[in-house]
């Protein structure tokens, strides 16, 4: 039985990791699709504008 609680415990700090990194992570995701967003509608533009 104490072997299941220290293994309960290390998935709780496991999670509790994985949940900082992802909040910690999230404006950096988000900004990156925001940019790929933007360079997807530039590209898109310059192949409009070479098939004219």
């Amino acid at each position: 039985m104490p072997h299941d609680a220290e293994a309960v415990a290390r998935l709780v700090e496991v999670a509790e990791t994985a949940y900082r990194v992802a909040g910690a992570l999230w404006p950096v995701e988000a900004s990156m699709a925001a940019q790929a967003e933007a360079d997807e509608l530039a590209e898109r533009r310059v192949r409009e504008r070479a098939g004219r």
